[in-house]
């Protein structure tokens, strides 16, 4: 036991002589929850103390937080380096606000909040890099557009509209955008080819059609796109297929039939077309598309001897071919011989039923 407590005392010995803000940014904030680090380890000795002060904290409120305890935290003034804050609690993030002073603004990099209306407050945090705000009631207006520096925004459900995307197109860096779950239309996509950085964009259920598709078509930097739940059909899924960068598309329930010109995506490794009108022909077609690791057909149209098609696919890993009346039997040929890489197959969603090989 004393060579235990002998080594422990060594190593804290050590972490003691490394800088201030290795052990703020680099230990603490990176695997201690913020309030251990403010209320415990700014006890044991003066330069944890300054630790706990400067270092770049990641502040994560769960539901039904003690909030009397994090008011006296932001009372504190202990909170002015918050490099992040994710909350779905109204009360914590008015009192995160309620003490901040203006320089403290620019040390947020990352804000997460869920069903939070705080359109009135974000465009105070210019630093932002990353911006999640979702479920919120109300529009988030133009306080979005000087958010210059933003790489990462998910709006999902916010009440996102087409004058929110013509905010939303100033902010340049942007690389990663969700827009799904708000009705859009047609007009939004075209303000979003102003985004020259974008590789990655999810528009789920934003009511777009073929012309939207259309102007989403000159984005040529995309390389994951998720255009599922709007009416896109044979027309715009042409467009679709001139993104030639693309790694990963979602098309599922777009009423899509024909897919002729999906070889020219001949970078996907990821593809659902899930609830389609995919038949034997599209299947066929697909198989030509051999750096497929996963692949989405659910509920279709194509009849059991499709398959064989499948057989071509040697990268495939996984596979979800439900709802299109297979048996066990129908998809005997993707066998490890086949598909040596293929470790789960899904045929029957009624019984959830797998088969992993």
């Amino acid at each position: 036991m004393s060579s235990l407590r002998s080594n422990d005392h060594h190593a804290a010995a050590n972490i003691l002589k490394l800088p201030s803000e290795i052990i703020g940014d680099e230990i603490f904030s990176k695997y201690l929850n913020f309030e251990f680090i403010i209320s415990v380890c700014s006890l044991v000795c003066k330069q944890f103390y300054k630790c706990s002060v400067n270092c770049k904290l990641n502040v994560k409120i769960p539901r039904f937080y003690d909030e009397e305890s994090f008011a006296k935290c932001c009372k504190s003034e202990r909170l002015k380096c918050v490099n992040e804050f994710v909350s779905d609690c109204p009360y914590s993030f008015e009192e995160f606000v309620k003490y901040l002073d203006e320089c403290q603004f620019d040390s947020l990099k990352r804000l997460n909040l869920i069903g939070l209306e705080v359109s009135n407050v974000v465009a105070r945090f210019g630093s932002l890099e990353s911006l999640s705000l979702i479920g919120m009631g109300a529009e988030i207006g133009n306080s979005i557009g000087n958010l210059s520096r933003l790489t990462y925004l998910n709006l999902n459900a916010s009440s996102v509209t087409s004058e929110s995307c013509q905010y939303i197109q100033k902010c340049e860096l942007i690389k990663n955008l969700n827009l799904s779950d708000n009705k859009i239309g047609n007009e939004s996509c075209l303000y979003l080819t102003k985004l020259k950085n974008l590789t990655i964009l999810r528009l789920e259920d934003c009511n777009i059609s073929e012309k939207g598709v259309e102007h989403l078509s000159q984005i040529e930097t995309l390389t994951i796109l998720n255009v599922s739940k709007n009416r896109i059909e044979d027309d715009g899924f042409v467009n679709i297929c001139k993104l030639k960068n693309l790694t990963s598309l979602k098309a599922a329930s777009c009423s899509v039939e024909s897919i002729k010109n999906i070889t020219n995506l001949i970078k996907l490794t990821s593809l659902n077309l899930g609830q389609n009108s995919i038949d034997n022909e599209g299947v066929k077609i697909i198989g030509e598309l051999t750096n497929l690791k996963t692949l989405t057909l659910e509920n279709n149209v194509f009849q059991p001897e499709a398959v064989q098609y499948l057989t071509k696919l040697s990268s495939m890993e996984v596979l979800d071919l439900r709802d299109n009346n297979l048996s066990f039997d129908n998809v005997k040929c993707l066998n490890a011989t086949n598909l040596p890489k293929l470790y789960q197959i899904q045929i029957i969603s009624r019984h959830r039923q797998y088969y992993n090989f």
